[in-house]
């Protein structure tokens, strides 16, 4: 039977680098090396349904072709997958790492993160906060020029990331918007709010 190489607890962010043109893309341009930075990234969580006990993954993706576990269907946005499948997912085209909170989560905030994530499921892609969160082209300019105020109505990973994490006093920002993958991992260290990254693979496939 195939596990995870890490034992992921809720709240653990987990983070993906795609081999794919949009993977090296999103890494130039949030000022991340192809490979070895962030192209994607959710947040574990536990699992809301009991036909699927344990760990889940809440992302916001436009790429995963698996029905959403809570939706029934392939979403373009807020989503719940199996964590080991997406982990598999991306063993096929890159790499995938947890990165641990630095203080477990307590019952009654992992429930709150489920609720949290779980309300969310369904909302569509920010493609115009992803756009605006990368750190090469126009992209930090437009944050600056023309401030964007924090728009949860739709959500990119990264955005949906930062709001959990707000949610639970683990992270502070002011605006969970103007976070792209790669900035978001490098503040969730300086703030350690998670320890060093892991890598995370699947045993026994």
């Amino acid at each position: 039977m195939a596990t995870l190489s890490y034992d992921v607890q809720p709240g653990d962010v987990i983070g993906f680098s795609s081999r794919s043109s949009l993977g090296r893309w999103v890494n130039y341009a949030t000022l991340g090396i192809p490979g070895h930075g962030l192209s994607h990234i959710g947040i574990a969580a536990l699992s809301p349904l009991s036909s699927y006990p344990g760990i889940v993954l809440f992302e916001s993706t436009t790429t995963c072709k698996r029905p959403c576990l809570l939706e029934g269907q392939v979403v373009h946005g807020v989503q719940c997958q199996p964590l080991i499948e997406r982990v598999a997912d991306y063993e096929a085209i890159g790499r995938a790492w947890v990165y641990p909170l630095s203080a477990t989560l307590t019952d009654v905030q992992a429930d709150l993160l489920t609720a949290l994530c779980v309300a969310d499921c369904g909302k569509q892609y920010d493609y115009p906060g992803a756009v605006r969160s990368r750190d090469l082209g126009l992209g930090w300019l437009a944050r600056i020029v023309y401030p964007r105020a924090e728009n949860l109505h739709a959500l990119f990973c990264s955005e949906l990331v930062a709001t959990r994490l707000r949610d639970l006093r683990r992270l502070e920002v002011a605006n969970a918007s103007d976070w792209a993958p790669n900035a978001l991992a490098r503040e969730m260290r300086r703030q350690e709010v998670t320890k060093k990254r892991i890598p995370l693979t699947i045993l026994g496939a």
